[in-house]
């Protein structure tokens, strides 16, 4: 990070619309190649380094090189909306939306073809606070996602006003042999219809999960069923992104 984040790098992979498999996104990962390692899961070290001084310029790399990069997809198709997490840490800087809406106005990038998810630690910020952060971002025009992992926290699905709830792996991995995990995601994607908020399933590795999750009211979907998270170039190649 002190060095102009070096060996870091974003991934990233297509969000794609149940009804047509057409995508409508694309979600950034962020990757880092240390030698003699190799390339290092963020799972090894991200829980680590949020909690370093370090970590609010890796977060503001995130955000300019996602919205960077989220300018030339958009070229291709205007349309898509680019999704970035957002830490706990990022919201708490004083300075976050000046950089953010900076960002935004360098690339001339417009605030609805972005959307910020959430993560885990956010549940345990200031609900109040963590509220009004949602709020100002959709009144910017961005759209804000809830990630699936909080939902152990159903006062935030509850009282929090996103646009899409994030459903993840561990979750949709279970759904094939578990009644219990079925009739939960009946009674979510009825919460959400009438609460006009977006379900995305995460994790959809097969054709037999994407054939099920199609049967409940999944608006998008992401997996490797369609791609992994790649890098850039090889990103923009993708059949779904040619339309080819």
């Amino acid at each position: 990070v002190e060095n102009g984040c070096r060996n870091f790098a974003l991934f990233y992979q297509p969000i794609l619309r149940a009804s047509d498999d057409k995508a409508i996104g694309s979600g950034a990962f962020l990757r880092w190649d240390c030698e003699p390692f190799g390339r290092i899961s963020p799972a090894e070290f991200l829980l680590w380094l949020e909690n370093d001084s370090s970590f609010s310029r890796l977060g503001n790399w995130i955000l300019k090189t996602a919205i960077s990069d989220g300018k030339k997809i958009l070229e291709k198709n205007p349309d898509l909306i680019i999704n970035i997490n957002l830490a706990n840490r990022q919201l708490e800087q004083p300075e976050f939306h000046q950089q953010l809406l900076s960002y935004l106005k360098e690339q001339n990038f417009p605030g609805k073809n972005l959307c910020l998810e959430l993560t885990d630690r956010c549940r345990f910020l200031n609900p109040d606070f963590l509220k009004r952060e949602v709020i100002y971002l959709r009144s910017c025009g961005i759209h804000v996602a809830l990630d699936g992992s909080c939902l152990l926290d159903l006062r935030l699905v509850r009282s929090l006003p996103v646009d899409i709830i994030k459903i993840g792996r561990d979750f949709v991995s279970h759904m094939k042999s578990s009644d219990k995990d079925q009739s939960l995601l009946r009674a979510l994607c009825t919460f959400a219809s009438e609460s006009r908020i977006m379900i995305c399933a995460e994790g959809i590795g097969d054709e037999e999960t994407l054939s099920m999750i199609k049967e409940y009211d999944i608006y998008a979907y992401q997996g490797f069923v369609a791609s992994g998270p790649i890098p850039f170039a090889e990103f923009m190649q993708l059949p779904v992104m040619t339309g080819k």
